[in-house]
C-alpha cells in the first residue's frame, strides 16, 4: 500500500447531475461556507462503513481518515417508486431503524436478469448515483451522483436520518483514493472523509455482488 499526502484542496466531485432541473449546489471555495477540522472521528462512527477497505486489503489503516469539507447538495425532485423498474429493488434497499427512509444504490447503477433460473446483475452505466427512498410519501429522489471515476461500495445508516457512503476515486491505473461522505438527509449536509491511503489492486464492486447475492438467496415469496 502506498501513503500519500494530499493537499485539502482535493475535493471529490459531490452531486452532479445532468439534468437542469436537478443540479446540486457545486462545492465552494468560500471560507464562510466550508467547514474543514482537524478533530478525527470516533472510530465507531465511520466503522461500519470502513470495513470494506479492510476487506480488500486488510493493510489498510481505518484511523486514515480526516475530514476534508462540508458540503450542501439541492434536493431533487422526487419519483414515485411504483414506477419504472424502481419497484423490484425495494426489498434489497438499505432501510433506517424504523423503515421509514431507505438508501437505494442500486436502481441507478444495475439492471437484473433472469438466467437459467438465476438472477445476474449488471451495470446500467458508468455513472453512479445513490437515492433516498421516503417510504411515507412512497417516492425517491437522488442524493448523490458521480461520473465513472469514483465508485461507492457500501451504505448504511448511522442514524435514522444520517447515512453512511464509502467508497473510491481512481487517481490513475494504480491505485483507488478512498472516501467516506456521512449525508443528514434532512438538509443534505455532506461531511466529506478522506484518507491519506491508497488502496491499490482492483477493487471489486461489493454493493453489485451484495445484490446479486440477496437475489438468489432462498425466498418463500418473491415479490417479483
Amino acid at each position: 500500500m502506498k501513503k500519500i499526502i494530499l493537499p485539502l484542496g482535493l475535493l471529490f466531485f459531490m452531486a452532479c447531475t445532468n439534468n437542469a432541473d436537478q443540479q446540486a449546489t457545486p462545492p465552494t471555495d468560500s471560507a464562510s461556507n466550508t467547514v474543514i477540522t482537524d478533530e478525527l472521528p470516533e472510530a465507531e462512527e465511520l466503522g461500519p462503513v470502513t470495513e470494506v477497505f479492510t476487506a480488500l486489503d486488510s493493510t489498510f489503516n481505518a484511523g486514515s481518515f480526516y475530514q476534508s469539507g462540508i458540503d450542501s447538495v439541492s434536493f431533487t425532485q422526487l419519483s414515485k417508486i411504483d414506477s419504472g423498474s424502481l419497484k423490484e429493488f425495494v426489498p434489497y434497499l438499505v432501510f433506517n431503524a424504523d423503515s421509514t427512509l431507505a438508501i437505494d444504490p442500486y436502481s441507478y447503477n444495475y439492471v437484473i436478469q433472469k438466467r437459467q433460473g438465476r438472477y445476474k446483475v449488471s451495470e446500467a452505466g458508468p455513472d453512479v448515483e445513490i437515492g433516498l427512498v421516503d417510504l411515507k410519501q412512497n417516492a425517491r429522489r437522488r442524493l448523490w451522483y458521480s461520473g465513472p471515476a469514483s465508485a461507492i461500495l457500501d451504505a448504511k445508516w448511522k442514524s435514522k436520518t444520517e447515512l453512511l457512503l464509502s467508497g473510491v476515486e481512481q487517481l490513475d491505473t494504480a491505485g483507488y483514493q478512498p472516501f467516506v461522505l456521512v449525508i443528514d438527509v434532512t438538509d443534505n449536509h455532506v461531511q466529506r472523509w478522506q484518507s491519506d491511503e491508497i488502496l491499490n489492486g482492483q477493487v471489486n464492486d461489493v454493493l453489485k455482488q451484495r445484490l446479486e447475492a440477496q437475489l438468489n438467496a432462498p425466498r418463500t415469496n418473491r415479490v417479483f
